[in-house]
């Protein structure tokens, strides 16, 4: 979908605006009609439908409260009682459906983390506060979870200790990534438990320092490494010869091609997410340029196809790309200027809006990263460097209207501050032109952001475990 359609020539202008009449439209059918007399199949489509449209009018404040509201419904359905009668009747063959319905709300349930409705002072995620409603009334959670498993795995029954030595088709393959990235995530909430232990509450600052070095040589943290590493090497050796041929056909056959880069993409996204507890060392950090490398020509590959299949001059709107934190991902964390400078062009090259991730809020918060990696390479060795830069984090607040970017700065000493800038305003005037106002402390917790953190956890209990995002309160 090309985020041109939305206007600009009188053809275009008359689709959006039947759109928004047929919008409007089903927004007051479904809220005339009575609960019980709607089926659970047109909840669901309708609510993601919904949240479609306002994303891609990039009108977040209405998409976080179409999210806040589908998340509970698909909660509820898979909690209540009879939850296999319910499920039933969305469809004969309900799997597939719900399977995908299931993976757009997990990923959006992600996007919430970095898009807040109200500020981080001020307010939860509206998320968390619907889902505790929900287990207020007595809504099982274990059902919940219970469901989601089932529902995000493969749908036939898989050993990951029969994997084939290659992968005869992409459904295959899918299939035992499918299997490979949820048994990885089984490990996180367990691992994020531990986390806070590692801290020492009578220190603040200077704690970071202790906490890295702790979370790097912790045995949990060591074995988690090295199981992931091998499910991800098992499943990578088997897709590798697949991964050659759609390379070799790329003209014949586009469609495989842009498959294979799509999950040659997610596997190195899964392979850099494990190293999290090492993220604190500066020299295992840096020994990972090659595969942020990587990681920026497999996104541009995917940018480029979707630019010129949908011919979107003017940029590309999708629900479940992901192509847009990854390379924000690569702008802070790759210790190479020149690999983030990269990761910072195809950004801008090829426009992008996620779900209700903008392009332009991200581009505005990796330029004010660029200006801080200038000012922070004059003092310190490059072990002191990277220790402050790993106090870096950004969020969007009110509904996605302004972006809060949080670092170590040098005044007198080198302290923690947080500037926001107006969105409107980026929009307006360019990324470039972005103007940043320091504002006080919200919060001195310290927040890491490496990669991602998503498993069933983060739409359970979306405070817990984000994208790529762990808050630890260590003041």
């Amino acid at each position: 979908m090309s985020i041109s359609c939305a206007g600009g020539h009188a053809e275009k202008a008359l689709h959006h605006t039947n759109a928004v009449d047929h919008y409007c439209k089903a927004l007051r059918l479904q809220a005339q009609a009575k609960l019980a007399s709607l089926d659970m199949q047109s909840l669901m489509l309708g609510s993601i439908l919904f949240i479609c449209f306002e994303a891609f009018r990039s009108n977040q404040k209405a998409a976080l409260q179409h999210i806040a509201r589908g998340t509970p419904l698909l909660q509820q359905l898979f909690s209540h009682d009879r939850s296999s009668s319910h499920i039933r009747k969305i469809a004969p063959d309900p799997w597939e459906l719900l399977h995908e319905i299931a993976r757009v709300y997990v990923y959006l349930g992600v996007q919430t983390q970095t898009v807040m409705s109200g500020r981080l002072d001020r307010s939860q995620s509206t998320i968390q506060m619907l889902s505790r409603e929900l287990q207020a009334k007595g809504c099982n959670m274990e059902n919940v979870d219970a469901n989601f498993g089932y529902f995000l795995n493969p749908r036939r029954k898989l050993d990951l200790d029969c994997i084939p030595h290659s992968f005869s088709t992409m459904a295959e393959a899918y299939e035992y990534w499918s299997l490979t990235e949820h048994k990885i995530q089984e490990y996180v909430p367990l691992l994020m438990a531990s986390m806070p232990k590692l801290i020492n509450r009578e220190e603040v600052l200077h704690d970071a320092d202790s906490f890295f070095d702790q979370l790097e040589h912790h045995t949990d943290m060591d074995a988690f490494i090295r199981s992931a590493h091998h499910h991800l090497e098992r499943w990578y050796q088997a897709f590798k010869p697949l991964c050659s041929k759609a390379s070799r056909n790329h003209s014949s056959n586009p469609d495989l091609y842009h498959q294979t880069t799509y999950f040659h993409l997610q596997y190195l996204e899964l392979y850099l997410f494990i190293m999290f507890p090492k993220q604190g060392n500066y020299n295992i950090v840096s020994a990972l340029t090659p595969e942020f490398r990587l990681m920026n020509d497999l996104c541009e590959r995917l940018a480029k196809s979707g630019s010129r299949q949908l011919d979107a001059n003017e940029g590309v709107f999708s629900m479940q790309s992901t192509v847009l934190w990854r390379l924000m991902f690569v702008s802070m964390a790759c210790r190479d200027a020149d690999t983030r400078n990269e990761a910072i062009r195809i950004m801008h090259q090829y426009p992008h809006r996620d779900g209700i991730w903008n392009n332009y809020a991200f581009l505005a918060a990796a330029e004010q990263n660029r200006k801080l990696e200038i000012e922070n390479t004059k003092e310190g060795s490059e072990h002191e460097q990277w220790r402050r830069l790993c106090w870096r984090v950004f969020r969007f607040e009110d509904a996605g209207t302004r972006v809060v970017f949080r670092s170590m700065r040098k005044t007198d000493t080198w302290s923690l501050v947080e500037e926001i800038a107006d969105l409107e305003q980026v929009k307006r005037d360019g990324w470039e032109n972005a103007r940043w106002e320091r504002v006080p402390l919200q919060t001195k917790s310290l927040i890491l952001q490496w990669g991602r953190t998503t498993d069933l956890g983060a739409f359970r209990d979306p405070s817990r475990l984000s994208s790529g995002c762990v808050s630890l309160n260590i003041t």
